[in-house]
């Protein structure tokens, strides 16, 4: 129950306190991670992170807020939390919430330039012998 809780307030807040950092643009998406939320759970690292699409006319949301667990000695990934927002930058109320019974357990892949690698190296960088 507490680790839920914590989910939940973590993406409430996020909009008011989280501190983004882009770390990718893609057309017109544009990746950031908010660094003041890299913690520690247990033996896995989490990180709040935001995908923006500044052109939004594509689908019913126009951004994605997402508490992603990184297990650095293994070198896995899971999402714990999505939410979609209808305005850029996580704006507002989330239009659609889903937690980690909906995604799976991915493998890092070594060198792979993918956002999920970059966010990877800045949790785990110096945790991974943890």
């Amino acid at each position: 129950m507490n680790k839920v809780l914590i989910i939940v307030l973590s993406l409430v807040s996020a909009n008011v306190f989280a501190e983004w950092t882009k770390i990718f643009e893609y057309q017109t998406s544009t990746f950031y991670v908010d660094l003041g939320s890299i913690h520690k759970h247990d033996d896995l690292m989490q990180i709040l992170s935001l995908n923006s699409d500044s052109n939004g006319k594509s689908s019913d949301y126009t951004s994605i807020a997402t508490i992603t667990e990184y297990d650095c000695h293994n070198k896995t990934s899971q999402i714990k939390n999505l939410k979609h927002y209808k305005e850029t930058m996580a704006v507002g109320q989330s239009i659609s919430d889903s937690n980690e019974s909906t995604y799976p357990l991915l493998s890092i892949i070594p060198n792979a330039k993918t956002i999920d690698n970059l966010e990877f190296e800045m949790v785990c960088g110096n945790n991974r012998n943890n």
